[in-house]
């Protein structure tokens, strides 16, 4: 399931990034000056949402083997679902959200947090990303993206 997620197909899973560089990367592509105008995504905000566990959760983490899976590795992914949504969605006639899971009654599970960055500064974290390292071509090897590498280059950095 965890390899299907990763590559589009639609489950219960939810696809993580262990790196925090990572997750700013998929924040800021689609927003950024790098894509295509009509692709582009428009908001007034990017975000990186990070967990943070508080002991004892329904969350549980799919360790996916990453061996075999150059992009996983690349991207340090971790899948996470809810064992008992089936049982939420019964009483609530709706799916959990991450931020239904995060909260009981009693006390907080998961620390939620965000990072917000405007998105007219999306293609500036790409430029500061790509220094550490970090852009497609890394994240997703491939003889397509290392020939995308010199355009997107060109179109970060002039």
């Amino acid at each position: 399931m965890a390899l299907a997620q990763h590559h589009g197909v639609p489950t219960r899973l939810l696809d993580w990034s262990e790196s925090p560089l990572v997750a700013a990367y998929f924040a800021a592509f689609s927003a950024s000056n790098v894509v295509s105008e009509n692709e582009r995504i428009e908001s007034k905000q990017i975000s990186v949402i990070f967990l943070r566990n508080h002991g004892d959760i329904d969350i549980a983490i799919v360790n996916a083997p990453r061996h075999g899976n150059t992009f996983l590795r690349s991207q340090k992914g971790l899948f996470t679902y809810f064992p008992r949504a089936n049982e939420y969605f019964l009483k609530n006639r709706a799916w959990p959200s991450l931020e239904d899971l995060a909260v009981t009654d009693e006390k907080p599970r998961v620390a939620l947090g965000r990072v917000t960055l405007p998105s007219d500064q999306a293609t500036e974290l790409l430029k500061l990303l790509y220094d550490f390292g970090i852009s497609r071509l890394s994240m997703m090897p491939s003889l397509d993206n290392a020939a995308k590498e010199f355009h997107y280059v060109r179109t970060l950095f002039g």
